[in-house]
């Protein structure tokens, strides 16, 4: 259980610390954990994204769960804030989806238990 609540605050640093790169500084963070599935969203304005780095993301976000390493990814992430770390944290979601509405960037990550 311990374990399980560190891995959100790494996955969750992990985005936040995405925003602060490029440079959302004013954002909400939105954790439901379900008994089946929890959902991560960040929600933050943003009037110019960096719209090759955000299609990237979604990209590393939505590469295929690897269970088996989520543990060791979940001690690394946070160490550099580089997007690289975007990668680790791709293999332990399930889904992503990242989305730019209205000066609006919101990213929702979903992982089943």
């Amino acid at each position: 259980m311990k374990r399980d609540k560190t891995k959100l605050i790494n996955m969750i640093g992990e985005l936040i610390g995405f925003y602060f790169k490029i440079g959302i500084m004013d954002m909400d963070v939105n954790l439901q954990q379900g008994e089946k599935e929890t959902i991560i969203t960040l929600e933050g304005d943003c009037s110019n994204p960096p719209i090759e780095k955000l299609e990237e993301l979604k990209e590393l976000l939505n590469t295929p769960r690897q269970a088996e390493v989520e543990d060791y990814y979940s001690k690394l992430l946070g160490d550099d804030h580089d997007y690289q770390e975007l990668n680790l944290l791709g293999a332990m979601v399930d889904k992503a989806s990242v989305d730019y509405e209205n000066n609006k960037l919101k990213i929702t990550v979903y992982k089943k238990e």
